[in-house]
């Protein structure tokens, strides 16, 4: 069988004009392979690093970590998997915590294609429950934020959780998971922004840009939070600490305002406090817990906006001036 697709391509990172499109062959199918259709891409923070040039990013590069589609060909050992069947493909391959671990879209190509080529055991079968667009813009978000509250925090009932950018991917994400743990939530959003989310939701949303976080943090709870889910870095960071209590967790994955933060040690270790660092998850609890709680209704998906893939430099602006609300999509046609 002989696939013709095309693809975008950052030929080598840049601004907002580097993405190019291309056809191209998608190749043998091997014994363990399926292609599938891709309906949908999704967009992540990581997308912008890759674009602008992260070290260890090999170009020319297929960008996005997220999609779906439905399955086209599959190889002769695949049973799992049929032909029409709507898939998920797993942002991540391999072990999350082995020094091999790959990204879509930053190891290797990712899921900005009309047909994509990868290993059966990649891909996760969806049932009626969950639509399209869905589907394809939960996983990595979802999937990090659960392995930074749940499987390095240990959120429990009663503990008070801080989390910067609720409208984002990530934020939006975590504190829906803290608060399916019996947690309180608190979140930061700026201006308009704050109008846009569940503020019933939220035990409370501060604006960072008019708003004294500390103040506010300790008006809610005078010995600070248990736990800050970190990912935006150098200017948030300060405060991040300031807002800890003794014995409490903060968590990082991303650092989106800047990569170098300080540490007064002192205070690190006479409060007995923990920094931990958080990347992406496993594939069984992006298939076993979060699929099955996201298809359920009990974690609901934020989606800001949708692109036609081939506006895809377009979505990159609208993702760095951080207008997104939410996950941004790429329908791909």
């Amino acid at each position: 069988m002989v696939i013709k697709a095309q693809r975008a391509i950052i030929r080598k990172p840049g601004s907002f004009d580097v993405f190019d499109f291309e056809d191209f062959d998608i190749g043998k199918v091997q014994d363990n392979d399926v292609v599938v259709k891709m309906n949908y891409a999704a967009m992540n923070h990581l997308d912008l690093w890759v674009r602008k040039g992260l070290p260890g990013v090999t170009y020319p590069i297929v960008p996005c970590s997220e999609g779906m589609g439905v399955v086209v060909a599959r190889g002769k050992s695949v049973n799992s998997l049929k032909e029409g069947q709507r898939v998920l493909l797993s942002p991540g391959i391999g072990d999350y915590l082995s020094e091999d671990y790959g990204i879509h879209g930053e190891t290797c190509n990712g899921t900005l294609s009309s047909h994509l080529k990868q290993k059966s055991n990649l891909w996760i079968p969806l049932d009626d429950s969950i639509d399209d667009r869905v589907a394809a813009a939960f996983p990595l978000s979802f999937l990090t934020s659960w392995n930074m509250v749940v499987r390095r925090c240990n959120v429990k009932k009663g503990d008070i959780v801080f989390i910067w950018g609720a409208g984002s991917g990530v934020g939006h994400a975590a504190g829906q998971i803290a608060k399916l743990h019996g947690a309180k939530i608190i979140g930061t959003a700026r201006g308009s922004k704050i109008s846009k989310l569940d503020s019933g939701f939220w035990d409370l949303l501060v604006d960072p840009k008019v708003d004294d976080v500390v103040g506010a943090v300790r008006n809610f709870s005078s010995k600070g939070v248990d736990i800050v889910v970190e990912h935006t870095g150098e200017k948030t960071w300060k405060r991040s600490l300031s807002i800890l209590k003794r014995n409490g967790r903060l968590v990082t994955c991303g650092g989106t305002t800047g990569p170098i933060v300080k540490i007064n040690l002192p205070h690190l270790f006479i409060k007995n406090q923990m920094i931990i660092g958080s990347t992406m998850g496993s594939f069984e609890d992006l298939k076993n817990q979060i699929l099955p709680r996201v298809s359920n209704g009990d974690l609901k998906v934020l989606i800001d906006r949708e692109f036609d893939w081939k506006d895809i430099a377009q979505a990159h602006q609208h993702l760095e001036e951080s207008n997104a609300i939410g996950k941004v999509l790429l329908k791909i046609k």
